[in-house]
């Protein structure tokens, strides 16, 4: 199978519709480095913004706003008894991995996607979640 081409996925990103929605959720688990890899590829390969606050503004352009951004490991820190990576958060919470392998991409997307929905009406009823959007895991507020 040959790998997609980086610029061609950036251009299948943008015919999406999934950039610059505020109807799309984006979820992660400890976020950063996917974030802004993603910003790299919404803005075809420019230089990441020199700054935080440019950084935070490129990413509420491109992901619909920050109330739009999940980092399910920041939100893990906000339960009192969910911690660690990926597997042991969803464990803990009684999501299985139901295909592939940890630390690849597929696969550990479908947990996180799981883990999420487990975890935002299970750990945070009534849409209290809402006031952590837009926090990603080890940096300030979008």
């Amino acid at each position: 199978m040959e790998p997609i081409n980086s610029y061609n996925f950036s251009k299948l990103l943008h015919y999406s519709g999934l950039l610059c929605n505020s109807d799309v959720t984006w979820v992660f688990f400890h976020s950063a480095y996917d974030i802004a890899f993603l910003l790299k590829l919404a803005t075809f390969y420019r230089p990441l913004p020199p700054s935080l606050s440019d950084f935070y503004s490129g990413i509420t352009t491109f992901f619909g706003g920050s109330h739009c951004i999940f980092d399910l490991k920041y939100l893990s820190c906000c339960t009192n008894h969910l911690y660690g990576g990926l597997d042991h958060v969803s464990k803990s919470l009684g999501v299985e991995r139901i295909a592939g392998e940890a630390h690849q991409a597929g696969s550990d997307s479908l947990l996180t996607s799981h883990t999420y929905e487990c975890m935002i009406y299970g750990c945070f009823p009534f849409d209290r979640a809402a006031r952590h959007a837009g926090i990603l895991y080890g940096i300030h507020h979008i």
